[in-house]
């Protein structure tokens, strides 16, 4: 078993994700040493691939927050625009959407929603409703089909899951990934696990070097959404099928599997199986 949080560079984002590999093989082969081998360079593949397109996702949130550090309030055409020129859909397969969600104190949130409604949204609010002490709902997420309109207000601190790491990426400054939830875009159909990838956004100018500074100062969060079979397709779509692997929320089990290639792909049968070893 290999944890992503003890890999290089991918070790930056904080993740709480597992992955396990098992190999398989024809019947009637042995598992020698070049089996064995084998099974070493796929493994290794599919951590290196994996991380490779985490950090690629993540370069776009950084780029989300280089443009509201450009400017003094990014507007809904800017985003709009900002999404559209990164491609995702034909350069980043597998994530959901990128938004923004905004830091909203009590007291703010009527006129955020006031705010939001004369853009052309009537309907929106801050979902669920309740008296929360703070509030960080979608108010920007593209492309807004019919998937991500299902998230466009949703106060992703009213969340257990969702706001522990708000408040991990909000403290540290660091790009941050939820564990397993499932995302508020699932339609009842082909509901897969998911998580956020979120990344902080203070107020320009302001001190941001303590922890108390970070709370003071937070804005709101550059975040994607993704769904995990769709992600994994997209990111093991020219690897070996010599290799199966699960991928876990924490310590392996039924309720913490995020996502597994032996299920999504109709694979027969295992004929062998082996591990990664914990990296020291």
């Amino acid at each position: 078993m290999a944890r992503f949080a003890s890999l290089t560079p991918f070790a930056a984002l904080a993740i709480t994700l597992s992955i396990t590999l098992v190999s398989w093989y024809v019947a009637g082969s042995f598992v020698n040493g070049l089996a064995a081998q084998k099974f070493d360079d796929e493994a290794a593949q599919v951590v290196l691939s994996t991380n490779k397109r985490m950090e690629e996702y993540e370069q776009v949130l950084i780029g989300g927050k280089g443009l509201f550090a450009a400017s003094e309030q990014v507007s809904r055409e800017e985003w709009i625009a900002f999404v559209r020129a990164q491609s995702i859909q034909q350069r980043f397969p597998g994530i959901q959407g990128v938004g923004y969600m905004q830091h909203v104190l009590p007291e703010e949130a009527a006129a955020l929603v006031a705010q939001v409604r004369t853009e052309g949204f009537a309907s929106f609010d801050i979902l669920p409703e309740g008296q929360r002490p703070e509030y960080y709902p979608v108010i920007y997420i593209e492309p807004l089909d019919e998937r991500n309109s299902r998230a466009f207000g949703y106060d992703t601190f009213s969340e257990p899951v969702r706001r522990a790491a708000v408040e991990l990426s909000r403290d540290t400054g660091k790009t941050t990934i939820t564990g397993k939830i499932t995302l508020v875009q699932e339609t009842g159909q082909d509901v897969q696990a998911g998580f956020l990838m979120m990344i902080p956004v203070y107020e320009n100018g302001a001190p941001a070097q303590t922890v108390q500074e970070r709370r003071d100062g937070i804005e709101g969060f550059v975040y994607a959404p993704f769904r995990m079979n769709d992600l994994m397709k997209g990111i093991i779509g020219s690897t070996s099928k010599d290799v199966a692997f699960a991928i876990y929320d924490g310590a392996p089990s039924e309720e913490t599997l995020m996502f597994d290639l032996v299920r999504v792909a109709g694979i027969p049968g295992i004929v062998s199986t082996g591990r990664l070893p914990r990296p020291c």
